[in-house]
């Protein structure tokens, strides 16, 4: 029988704990629960990929992801997992309002194939890079508890923080990025809005924080994600790069925000777009002279390893958010490579 043939598969819904609330302009989670997928082909190689729900896209509810995950591993018995580009467009077409389910399913054959190959996934994007360096996440909680957050994240290795800010109103979001600069004074900050902040509250809280001498490198989403004219006159303004993430949720928008100029960095999560589009969207941001930025949803280290191997394999990435393990309890399931405090080694 021919060994690259899918023979058939798993789904299975687990929940894992975060160490502490995880709060945003969106919502809030005290845990996640992921869907794992796994295909297994004729030869008796397995890949695997993992679908988190998300505050950021509430309708992704993980017995959906589950049902979808089934169908897509119904309908893919008997193909050659060779044709894994033709499968992973049938996939995004087939699953598009769940794209974190076409995601989990595309990232679990393109892991079969490459197993089945023995070919590193790191080496398969470009092997440019065996390791690379993650910023930590604080979430929108109080002043006092970011401050306690970003002391555990620096005794842990990270030099970088993502602040949470667009919850809580803008004097919240200026004493809890000032609490994380006074309790990691050498730490570089970036600010998240996700779409939880005006323009004139974003520049405010850029300038405010400037002037007390934080180390502001970026400011990410700050406006509502359709606001594409108003991102590019708030990126002229700004005397920080500004990112789009919610943004980008497909090579289309990609090209909308380049058209308009409304970003400096364009933040590729795998849950969003998926392998290819992804590999896509990194070839438009560099034709344009933009920096990219690669990030993460729930997922556990096991789910985490194809962002890692995009990162390293292409070592397009200026800032690098993958640190969803650390911020979830040790009992989950690991991945094809180690973090090392803030590095995520091969």
């Amino acid at each position: 029988m021919n060994p690259f043939v899918i023979t058939g598969g798993q789904v299975r819904l687990f929940t894992v704990r975060l160490k502490e609330p995880f709060i945003t302009a969106l919502g809030r989670r005290d845990a996640t629960t992921n869907v794992e997928v796994r295909l297994r082909l004729a030869g008796g190689a397995q890949g695997r990929g993992e679908a988190s729900g998300s505050v950021v896209y509430a309708h992704q509810k993980p017995p959906r992801l589950a049902r979808t995950l089934r169908q897509l591993v119904s309908r893919s018995r008997g193909r050659d997992i060779r044709a894994v580009l033709p499968l992973a467009r049938e996939t995004w077409r087939e699953a598009g309002h769940t794209p974190a389910a076409a995601c989990a399913f595309e990232c679990a054959a393109l892991d079969a194939l490459l197993k089945a190959l023995r070919i590193p996934m790191a080496q398969w994007f470009g092997g440019a890079l065996d390791r690379v360096e993650s910023d930590c996440t604080l979430s929108a909680a109080s002043s006092e508890t970011a401050a306690a957050a970003a002391r555990r994240a620096v005794d842990a290795g990270f030099r970088m923080l993502k602040v949470k800010v667009g919850s809580g109103g803008p004097a919240a979001d200026l004493s809890r990025v000032l609490a994380a600069h006074n309790a990691a004074p050498g730490a570089l900050l970036q600010l998240d809005g996700n779409q939880g902040l005006k323009a004139a509250e974003a520049r405010r809280l850029v300038e405010e924080c400037l002037k007390r001498k934080v180390r502001l490198t970026l400011l990410e989403q700050p406006l509502h994600r359709d606001a594409l004219r108003e991102a590019s006159r708030l990126k002229r303004d700004l005397p920080v790069p500004l990112a789009a993430d919610e943004s980008v949720r497909s090579v289309e928008d990609a090209r909308r925000v380049l058209d308009l100029d409304a970003a400096d960095v364009l933040n590729i999560k795998l849950a969003k777009t998926g392998i290819q589009a992804s590999l896509e969207i990194i070839a438009l941001a560099r034709s344009a002279g933009k920096r990219l930025m690669i990030g993460c949803m729930a997922e556990t280290a096991a789910g985490l390893s194809p962002g890692v191997h995009l990162a390293c394999g292409t070592g397009a990435f200026s800032f690098v958010d993958l640190d969803s393990d650390f911020l979830l309890v040790d009992e989950q399931p690991r991945g094809g490579w180690r973090r090392e405090g803030a590095w995520l080694a091969l």
